[in-house]
């Protein structure tokens, strides 16, 4: 299991990318941008509980993203862009379990795919139609799904105005690596097709191992 500074230089960066205009923004952690966010681990059994209980593994990477069954010591998160030709984006988040935890992460989520269809999130949005998609082969073990997440029509105050709820598709993509979890998400607009960029996910998936 890697520690909180071993997880920070297993992060991606644009160094390891191929190409140029790629860059990364940290959102919790220390991230190969230099910059520091304070975090502390939760103690996942404080979480909210996310109802039906069959959709908290799902949940918990959509809103998290942390197994909400599962206690995670140490997390980087960050976002990785591209500009210039095309514009690529996508959150990288890194989490590391104890062996036994991060093998149960990806059993509870297979499962969850399996038996949950929608679940709210903690605004008054919903999460539905989980699609499972082909398994990829990368990492020790992956679980690649599709969610939509339906909002509320407002107007332009942001408040409720009874039209019709927009739809708008996430693509996820969760990598077991060793002891080491890593969450990648992207969020399009409706009628989007969002995609993981491949190059980040191999860059990313070959570094833990190196840290460790």
């Amino acid at each position: 299991m890697l520690g909180q500074r071993q997880l920070e230089q297993a992060a991606v960066g644009p160094a390891d990318l191929p190409g140029s205009g790629w860059s990364t923004d940290t959102v919790s952690g220390r991230g190969p941008d230099g910059v520091e966010i304070k975090h502390t681990i939760p103690d996942v059994t404080r979480l909210p509980r996310v109802s039906p209980a069959a959709c908290a593994p799902l949940g918990g990477i959509a809103m998290g993203p942390v197994s909400t069954t599962r206690q995670h010591h140490a997390v980087l998160i960050q976002d990785v862009l591209r500009t210039g030709k095309g514009h690529d984006s996508v959150e990288d988040a890194l989490l590391a379990y104890r062996p036994a935890d991060a093998r149960g992460v990806m059993t509870d989520l297979r499962a969850s795919l399996k038996a949950c269809d929608s679940f709210p999130e903690r605004d008054g949005d919903r999460f539905a139609d989980p699609k499972p998609r082909a398994t990829p082969s990368v990492g020790d073990d992956a679980v690649e799904y599709d969610l939509t997440r339906i909002v509320a029509s407002v107007d332009d105050s942001g408040d409720l105005d009874g039209g019709k709820p927009a739809k708008a598709p996430f693509r996820f993509l969760v990598v077991r690596s060793g002891a080491t979890i890593a969450v990648f998400s992207n969020q399009g607009f409706p009628g989007d097709h969002p995609v993981i960029p491949a190059e980040v996910v191999s860059a990313q998936i070959a570094k833990p191992a190196k840290a460790g």
